[in-house]
Order: C-alpha cells, then structure tokens, then sequence
C-alpha cells in the first residue's frame, strides 16, 4: 500500500497529514475517485501538496 503526505504550501511547507489516499480522501472529505481526489489536492489553486513518500508492505 503506497502511503502518502500532504503539505501545506502556504504554510512554510509544514505536514498537514501523512495515509493512504483512501484516508487523505476521508480526511479531507473529497469525492471518493482517486482521481478526482489527486485534482484537488494537487491543482493549480490547491494550497496543498500531495507528495508519494514510500511503499507499506
């Protein structure tokens, strides 16, 4: 399972939350398609960063 982090650009880059993309989606309360979910967390107006940190085995 590939784990996930999220950073707040507008806030020096500081972690918001590290999960799966399942859990960021629940989190951040977005539509459940992956997607859709990776859209909104890394679009052009998104004061988010979705960064891929590693693999869970």
């Amino acid at each position: 399972m590939k784990i996930y982090g999220i950073y707040d650009i507008t806030n020096k880059e500081q972690c918001v939350r590290i999960g799966t993309l399942e859990e960021l989606i629940k989190f951040f309360d977005i539509p459940s398609t992956v997607k859709s979910a990776k859209r909104a967390l890394q679009g052009n107006n998104s004061k988010y960063k979705l960064v891929y940190l590693f693999e869970e085995v």
